[in-house]
């Protein structure tokens, strides 16, 4: 399934799709909706594989790239060239375990993941270590799955090391990885409009002629708001009522 719409709207029907799979969650106001399907459509990723999330805690809403996301966008790069298999505990004499080596109950410390992306015709090493202390929340799949999610971690940070500018707008949140622990630890922050954006918003929709904007082209505006703020639902009133 696709985004349907010129305008970066779910159908209803997708929607009730992503809701039931956990990707947009129960009660999300419509502006955030809209807001979460224009950035899957600005950064080319789907919801419907799981590559990005809308997550709501404490009456909040952040957009999340998962980490299937991030390789995805590491793919598309055509430069990414494989990567080596998780080691975990790697110490500075180059010595590691793999997950044959741990005990039933046993955690491990830290996870390695090394990417390899070619630059100037070179193969070259992307390397990160992440310490399992600094984002196991210990409980859903931190408890059950600790390699694993620590090794999603690990790949993430050694992704955006070899692609940098790929991932550009995307910043880590510590917390939220370890509030939603199928996710990875990078959230795509859109700042809050101020007073002299929208002032300025106001003055396109009267039709200021410095401006020589046509007042009709809301929809265009929209998607230019949308694309580069977190607006609220209010804030989407208090725009939508300038156009009246």
């Amino acid at each position: 399934m696709e985004i349907t719409t010129s305008n970066f709207e779910f159908s209803p029907k997708e929607i009730q799709v992503l809701n039931q799979a956990g990707i947009i969650p129960n009660g999300a106001p419509s502006a955030q909706i809209a807001l979460f399907a224009q950035v899957c459509k600005s950064r080319n990723l789907s919801p419907f594989n799981k590559e990005i999330y809308l997550v709501g805690y404490g009456g909040n809403y952040s957009i999340i790239v998962g980490i299937d996301g991030f390789r995805a966008i590491a793919n598309r790069t055509g430069l990414l060239c494989g990567m080596d298999e998780p080691q975990f505990d790697k110490k500075g004499n180059g010595v590691f375990k793999t997950i044959a080596d741990f005990g039933a109950n046993e955690k491990p410390l830290s996870c390695t993941v090394t990417v390899y992306k070619m630059v100037g015709g070179v193969r070259c090493p992307f390397t990160h270590t992440a310490s399992f202390k600094e984002f196991s929340s210990g409980k859903q799949k931190w408890a059950s799955m600790p390699f694993q999610m620590i090794a999603k971690i690990a790949e993430a940070f050694a992704l955006r090391k070899a692609f940098g500018g790929e991932f550009e707008g995307i910043r880590s949140e510590d917390e939220l990885a370890a509030i939603e622990g199928d996710l990875s630890t990078y959230e795509i922050v859109l700042p809050e409009p101020t007073e002299k954006i929208l002032q300025g918003l106001k003055k396109r929709a009267q039709g200021d002629p410095e401006k020589n904007i046509d007042p009709t082209s809301y929809d265009d505006l929209m998607e230019k708001v949308m694309k580069h703020y977190s607006v609220t639902e209010e804030q989407i009133a208090t725009i939508k009522s300038w156009y009246k």
